[in-house]
């Protein structure tokens, strides 16, 4: 099978061994393409109101580890397997720190290391439904599948996040944060969020509060350590953060893209 394309138009070529090759109409092949390949849908939380504050922890002129934990009922809006490649954090709506209508930050920051580590959550966190305490270790809330997706420098352009000044209403998602590695997430999976950072520069450049939701017991909850960028243990408990994962579908047959095949198969066979 072979695949051209003629201003925009998109033509399949199928060789079969006892005929010559047969050219499908183009919104055929189109149709085919499009049922083999799920739209892409970004991965949020179900509970997307924010709290009354926010927190500078992820975009930090500071050195910080945090984490979060999202239960797996939080995305049951997911049915079909997606490939995790960003992430993105979203403006308070209510005390950012920036002005209504104005965007931040106001210059390049620059991290010499920003860390990203994804996992389902561990057995004991799942059970307990919250972390133990303010100083319980790291490693306690992450799954045997973990993954550093990035690590490294990385610089948040000026402009990257909008305050709207809309309140109620949320700000927009703001600067993609890109991944190195892929995380694979299923359906029916919980996520483990750690970052770990090593405090942007300048380092006099005014910090701003990124939206986060109240802790519930059994669906989200978060801690945090002043002390490092890869602390160990955590020295206070903090709020999740609402994060929109930016994704790209595992493509995967599904029914209508089956039946399409079928129907090709049994064209062919009767041209024999």
């Amino acid at each position: 099978m072979e695949a051209s394309r003629e201003g925009n138009n998109l033509t399949l070529t199928i060789t079969h061994p006892l005929a010559s090759p047969m050219k499908l109409l183009p919104p055929c092949a189109a149709a085919l393409l499009f049922a083999l390949c799920p739209a892409q849908a970004d991965i949020q939380t179900q509970n997307q109101v924010d709290s009354l504050g926010g927190i500078n922890t992820p975009l930090r002129n500071a050195v910080r580890t945090y984490q979060a934990y999202y239960a797996a009922a939080q995305f049951t809006s997911v049915v079909t397997t997606q490939s995790i490649t960003g992430i993105e954090f979203r403006l308070a709506t209510n005390n950012s720190g920036v002005t209504a209508g104005g965007t931040w930050p106001a210059q390049d920051l620059t991290f010499a290391d920003y860390t990203i580590q994804l996992s389902v959550a561990s057995a004991a966190l799942v059970a307990e439904g919250q972390y133990p305490n303010g100083t319980t270790a790291f490693s306690y809330g992450q799954g045997a599948n973990l993954i550093t997706v990035r690590s490294g420098p990385l610089v948040i352009p000026a402009g990257s996040f909008t305050n709207a000044g809309a309140s109620p209403t949320a700000n927009d998602y703001g600067f993609t944060i890109p991944f190195t590695i892929p995380y694979t997430f299923a359906p029916g999976d919980s996520l483990v969020l750690t970052l770990g950072l090593s405090g942007y520069t300048p380092s006099g450049a005014a910090a701003a509060f990124f939206a986060t939701s109240a802790t519930v017991d059994g669906q989200a909850a978060a801690i945090s350590s002043t002390t490092s960028g890869s602390a160990a243990n955590a020295n206070a408990l903090s709020t999740p953060l609402f994060v929109n994962f930016v994704t790209t579908p595992v493509p995967e047959p599904g029914g209508a893209g089956l039946l399409l095949l079928g129907a090709l198969a049994t064209t062919f066979a009767r041209r024999r």
